[in-house]
């Protein structure tokens, strides 16, 4: 028998199932398909269990009748002596109140002393042959308390915000190439506010829904379904997830999840059900605990906090690795002048610095033209520190393949100028990244140096000379400036009373 022929036969609810078989009481076998299967010797117990309960046997000695240490009737006759005493209990409460109903007093008139008195009197031995009046027994459904563990359930929600914001990040890098990792200002938008909230209300419902349970709630043993061990509806799933979302985490506010956040540790610290459990019916929530031991005196509660601890660290490298992956240029090994420049431009784009804006593009004939931003007025921008004409590229091309780039800059008179680093680094990158031979490690290290040129004590006039030879390219610099003054940050000063002058080649040339 299937769980639900085994709920239809038994009339007991799917959480008393579990629960009994979490006992050991009842052992179902596995099929195939990894499903229980409940033989008629469970559905014999289980019937069993069901009548001892409504007698008032405590599952203890149930189980040890099981184990054959405690005989049927020295068990009944315990139980008989419960029975009676709380039938006699119910007796006298049932005399009583009709008597106090009788008397007609009003809740300020009412003097209880009196009336505690006769319920406080030993009851008088029942008349000999006469039965004692008792109403039908009321069912007895077995099942785990609900979860009043706030620290864990704080952690698990927390642990499963993570994990939305890093599968949201991840298809983020994936699809629009976004920088989340060298942009913070990008980065507390992608993992603070509504996103967060966004990514929650649509998953939740859904692993609550088909699993009862979350990544957060599995890894720390909690789980969330009907009081019968039911999974919640997707309506109910939905209900519950959205008023989390609002009561629990304040849509994602900042200052007022915090709040709000806190406010719920300390419900359920009070041993309290929260305001979105309330709303449904029968909501349960399990602590994966046992009667008579906690959740963490089972070794696999600490594997599964150490599985948390592995599972936060992939998600990080998922994350570093993702950005990798984003910073990657689209177009690798040989590549049309086009492609190139897309790379180019997707390059720039990718590694602004937080908080700046990607003013210039470079275009297929070489030159930058500069972005027009819709209802935004054309602003010129002039950089105080950087005169000279923006760099023209010239471009090397065999049957359609663009094998090198190369430009020339010049300045002279007062103009400041300063050695275009990221021109240089970014024309590497886009061309080289991907070919064979040239490794990431080796790409970045060349670009890092050429950022780096001209760094160290300020000179006048001198030159400044860089070379590279990959496997299968070569990279060259050079610059001679007479009257200019080279700063430690790369800025070309004009000195007074002088001519000044400065030209700049940069070279890239694939050989192979």
């Amino acid at each position: 028998m299937t769980i639900k022929e085994i709920e239809q036969a038994t009339g007991l609810p799917r959480a008393s199932v579990r629960f009994y078989e979490s006992e050991g009481l009842i052992a179902p076998a596995r099929g195939e398909n990894g499903y229980r299967s409940y033989s008629p010797d469970d559905r014999n117990t289980l019937l069993k269990i069901k009548l001892l309960r409504q007698l008032d046997v405590p599952l203890e000695d149930i189980q040890a009748m099981q184990k054959g240490t405690r005989a049927l009737e020295s068990v009944l006759d315990e139980a008989l002596t419960r029975l009676e005493r709380e039938s006699d209990r119910l007796e006298r409460s049932h005399a009583l109140c009709r008597d106090l109903r009788a008397d007609h007093p009003t809740y300020q008139q009412l003097d209880p002393q009196p009336y505690l008195k006769r319920l406080e009197q030993p009851s008088p031995a029942p008349t000999p042959g006469q039965p004692t009046p008792s109403a039908p027994p009321t069912p007895v459904y077995d099942r785990l308390p609900d979860a009043h563990c706030p620290f864990r359930r704080f952690f698990a929600r927390n642990f499963d915000l993570f994990v939305y914001n890093v599968l949201f990040i991840l298809a983020c890098q994936r699809l629009f190439r976004v920088n989340l990792i060298g942009d913070s200002d990008v980065l507390r938008v992608f993992t603070g506010g509504l996103v967060p909230v966004f990514v929650t209300l649509l998953v939740e419902p859904l692993l609550l829904h088909f699993f009862c349970t979350t990544p957060g709630k599995f890894l720390f043993g909690l789980r969330i379904t009907r009081g019968d061990g039911s999974p919640l509806s997707l309506r109910e799933a939905f209900s519950r997830t959205g008023g989390v979302l609002l009561r629990g985490l304040g849509l994602g506010i900042p200052v007022i999840t915090d709040i709000t956040q806190g406010y719920s540790l300390y419900q359920i610290y009070k041993g309290r059900r929260l305001g979105w459990d309330y709303d449904l019916d029968e909501v349960a929530y399990w602590d994966g605990s046992r009667p008579g031991s906690s959740y963490w005196d089972c070794s696999k509660s600490y594997v599964k906090l150490i599985a948390a601890g592995i599972l936060t660290a992939v998600c990080i490298f998922a994350i570093v690795n993702g950005h990798y992956d984003a910073m990657a240029p689209r177009h690798q090994g040989d590549m049309s002048v086009a492609q190139f420049v897309e790379n180019y431009n997707d390059t720039a784009r990718f590694r602004l610095q937080s908080g700046s804006e990607l003013t210039h593009l470079l275009t297929e004939d070489g030159t930058f033209k500069e972005i027009e931003y819709p209802g935004r007025p054309t602003q010129i921008i002039i950089d105080s520190f950087d005169q000279a004409p923006p760099v023209e590229f010239e471009w090397t091309v065999e049957d359609g393949v663009l094998q090198g780039v190369s430009f020339i800059r010049q300045a002279e008179g007062n103009t400041l100028t300063a050695i275009p680093y990221e021109e240089m680094a970014y024309t590497v990158w886009s061309l080289l990244y991907g070919l064979e031979g040239v490794s990431t490690d080796e790409l970045n290290r060349v670009c890092e140096e050429l950022t780096r040129l001209g760094g160290g004590t300020p000179s006048p006039n001198g030159s400044v000379t860089y070379h590279h030879s990959f496997s299968c390219a070569q990279v060259d610099f050079r610059m001679v400036s007479t009257d200019y003054i080279l700063s430690s940050f790369g800025t070309i000063f004009p000195m007074e009373d002088g001519q000044p002058s400065c030209t700049m080649e940069f070279s890239l040339l694939r050989t192979a």
